[in-house]
């Protein structure tokens, strides 16, 4: 699921996957061909925070919170 998440990023093109095994391998491939729901989808992009790989390991940057869902963003703004 999460392979397909990412591959499925705007602006992502491809995507590096370790494996030990064919079968690994396997699974990792039929993973692009999984259709998440918009439900799933929606979870997943609520809970997803894009990180910084510089200022992600700086111990005074500024905490990152999980998003609330697009309904309670909507009333917030409101």
């Amino acid at each position: 699921m999460a392979l397909n998440w990412v591959t499925n990023r705007p602006g992502v093109t491809s995507t590096l996957v370790g494996v030990e095994t064919a079968a690994q391998l396997d699974e990792q491939i039929a993973a692009l061909d999984l259709q998440l729901t918009p439900a799933e989808e929606l979870e997943l992009n609520r809970l997803y925070t894009p990180s910084d790989v510089i200022n992600d390991h700086n111990v005074n940057r500024i905490p990152r919170m999980v998003r609330p869902p697009p309904a309670a963003q909507e009333e917030v703004n409101a």
